[in-house]
Parts: structure tokens; C-alpha cells; sequence
């Protein structure tokens, strides 16, 4: 049975590529029955070019709606409210700087009819400024979700824990997940405790091998800017702070043996990542398998982490 599907674009001085998001939206060969469009309070003329776009093309969905609080509230608790204004089975967040494939929903539709998932993430690429592909190699976690997911938990635990490279931006999670998991004491950078939630309590998590987003990569990004206002950076602390605690309190309650298997996977990965960066592909092509059986031989089936990689297209 086909499940409904709403997408929330989430907006923050996003005026140099809101349009061309949206866009990537509107051009999707199966439409979300859904669109929410919201802007955290930005300072450059965002909501005026959503309103002109969403003038023009709301018509096409079955239902949308925008959102523009009154005053700054942070990606995670705008994000909250948005999802107050939900009727669809599975959810799609998005920032306003991101682009999707334009198969991105169809595929999406026929595999979570089929799996019936909490969450999926998807293959994906980086794009510039420009919107001009980057190599994958430019970004130097991109080789991990490609080799060293298919690992194991242990190497998995890991990743999620110290790294987040599960392109965040690239999954579609299923409502009433969703609504359980979220962190209302996070602002800005909620991908690390949702996951670790995610995974230590079991949820079906699915990686879909096919490269269906975008991720921009670009200086006025909040992640790259330095140039923050007082208040973004004020949440940024209170979040890493809170990230950092939710991993310790997570780390601790670890049985020996798998806070063991970490370690080990911590020295692992850092010399895999190493070696990686400075080989040759004729030696990588030896690496990748010797760092892969390594890891499968330490991998403990006890581990609360688990995830299913899927070559579904």
C-alpha cells in the first residue's frame, strides 16, 4: 500500500538558493502529498522570494502551507512545530541550500512501501555554490558511508558516535518516529542524538544505495560560516555541550566488550582515514577489504546498533 508522504523546507537566510531547492521539489516525478516551507526569522529577503515561489506553484500539491515565526527559534524547534502541521505518513526534512534527485520521492514511495522503515538514508553527492558537482573525495567523510558501513555495528557505533557521517540530509523517517525521537533540548545540531536514538533503540534503519540528494557546501553555511550572530552561536555551545553528554551517558552504559570494540574501531578508522587520503587507488583497492574483514572479525552481534544496507534502485 502507498504511503503519503510530506517534505518540510526549513529556511534561514537561505535567499542565494531557496528558489532552486524548492524547484527541485516542484520537478519531482511523484509530487509530496504534502509541502511545509518555513524560514527561521532570516535577515536577507528569504520569505519574500518563498511567498513569490509559493505563489505560483503551491497549487500543484495536494496541501502546503508556510510557516515564518515571528522571532529567530533554531532548526530543531522550528522544525517542531512544523511537524505539529503533519497528516502524511513519512516525513522529509530539508534545509533551503539542499537539492533533491528528481526521482527522489518515487524511489523513496516504492521502497518504504515495501520495508515499511522508521528511517532511510540515501546515496548522495556535494555540490558548490554553483550547484556544480564536487568529487566525492573533496569531502573527507564521504568514503565512509560508502565501505565501512557494510562493517558491522561495531564500526557503525562508532561512526555515529565520534564522526556523523550518515548523510542526515538525505533521509526520510517515518512520522510517529520521528515525533518520539526528537530532542527538545537541541537547537541547531540535532543529527547526532537522533541517530544514537535511532540505533540503540533498535529502530529499522535503511541505506539506500542510490544518489538521490544534494548537499551544498558553501562559506554562508552554518556548519562553515564564522561569521554567526549572537544567538546562533550561543546555541551552538549550549548543543555541543549537550551532544557531548549524550555520548558520554551513552559511552558509559556500553557493556566492557563493546566499549573495547570501539576503541579498537576509533584506531581503525583514524588509520584507515589516513592511509585512505594519502594512497593511491591501486592501494586502496588492497585497504578497503583488509580494513572491512578486520572490522567484521571484531564485530560483536550484541551491539545495540543496527542497520540494513540495501542495493535497491
Amino acid at each position: 500500500m502507498s504511503k503519503t508522504i510530506a517534505c518540510i523546507v526549513m529556511s534561514y537566510n537561505s535567499s542565494s538558493f531557496v528558489e532552486e531547492t524548492l524547484d527541485s521539489i516542484l520537478n519531482q516525478s511523484r509530487l509530496p502529498d504534502q509541502l511545509i516551507i518555513t524560514d527561521d526569522f532570516s535577515h536577507d529577503n528569504s520569505r519574500s522570494l518563498i511567498r513569490s515561489w509559493f505563489f505560483l506553484n503551491s497549487a500543484f500539491f495536494d496541501s502546503a502551507c508556510l510557516y515564518f515565526p515571528d522571532i529567530r527559534l533554531g532548526t530543531n524547534v522550528i522544525l517542531s512545530d512544523a511537524l505539529k502541521l503533519v497528516s502524511a505518513d513519512y516525513i522529509k526534512p530539508m534545509a533551503a541550500d539542499d537539492l533533491l534527485s528528481s526521482r527522489y520521492f518515487e524511489v523513496l514511495e516504492d521502497f518504504i512501501s515495501i520495508n515499511h522503515p522508521d528511517a532511510v538514508f540515501t546515496d548522495s553527492q556535494l555540490i558548490d555554490q554553483n550547484s556544480s558537482i564536487l568529487h566525492h573525495m573533496d569531502h573527507s567523510i564521504s568514503w565512509m558511508y560508502k565501505h565501512i558501513l557494510a562493517a558491522g555495528p561495531g564500526f557503525l557505533q562508532y561512526s555515529i558516535l565520534k564522526l556523523m557521517y550518515i548523510p542526515s540530509f538525505s533521509a526520510i523517517f517515518s512520522t510517529s518516529t520521528l515525533l518520539l525521537i526528537r530532542n527538545p533540548n537541541i537547537f541547531l545540531l540535532e543529527d547526532w542524538p537522533m541517530w544514537i536514538t535511532l540505533l540503540h533503540n533498535n529502530y529499522s534503519v535503511f541505506f539506500l544505495n542510490e544518489p538521490l540528494c544534494s548537499y551544498r557546501v558553501h562559506p554562508a553555511q552554518i556548519t562553515s560560516s564564522t561569521k554567526v550572530d549572537t544567538q546562533t552561536a550561543k546555541w551552538l555551545s549550549a548543543d555541543k555541550e549537550t551532544i557531548k553528554s549524550i555520548i558520554t551517558s551513552y559511552e558509559s552504559k556500553l557493556p566492557l566488550t563493546s566499549s573495547f570494540i570501539l576503541f579498537i574501531d576509533t584506531i581503525l578508522a583514524k588509520s584507515y582515514s589516513f592511509l585512505f587520503s594519502s594512497s593511491s587507488p591501486e592501494l586502496n583497492s588492497l585497504l578497503v577489504p583488509l580494513f572491512l574483514r578486520i572490522s567484521r572479525v571484531l564485530r560483536n552481534p550484541n551491539l545495540p546498533a543496527s542497520i540494513t544496507l540495501s542495493n535497491y534502485h
